[in-house]
C-alpha cells in the first residue's frame, strides 16, 4: 500500500545512497520509521543524526521521540502480559 510515509522513506533511502553524511536525511528517516512503528530503526537514525550534527536540537528531539516510543511500546507489552488474579475480583 502506497502511503505518504512510504514515499518519504523511499525518498530518504535514495538520498542516503547519494549523501551518507547529511544529518537532515537521518532526521527525516527517523520520523518516517516512527510513523511506521519501528522504534529501534528510528532510534538508530536519530543517533546517526546526532553524531553528524551534535549541536542540532532536532537531533536530540528525534532521539527523545524514539526513546519515548520504545518506552510506551515496552509498557504496552508489559501491560498486555499481566494476568489479573481471579481471587481478588468480586
Amino acid at each position: 500500500m502506497a502511503t505518504k510515509e512510504n514515499f518519504e522513506l523511499f525518498g530518504s533511502l535514495q538520498a542516503l545512497k547519494v549523501d551518507q553524511f547529511d544529518a537532515t536525511l537521518f532526521s527525516n528517516r527517523s520520523i518516517c520509521w516512527l510513523r511506521l512503528g519501528d522504534g529501534k530503526k528510528a532510534l538508530y537514525d536519530a543517533m546517526e543524526c546526532k553524531n553528524l550534527r551534535p549541536k542540532w536540537a532536532k537531533a536530540y528531539y528525534r532521539k527523545g521521540a524514539a526513546l519515548m516510543f520504545l518506552k510506551v511500546q515496552q509498557q504496552q507489552s508489559l501491560a498486555n502480559s499481566i494476568v489479573p488474579c481471579t481471587c481478588c475480583m468480586i
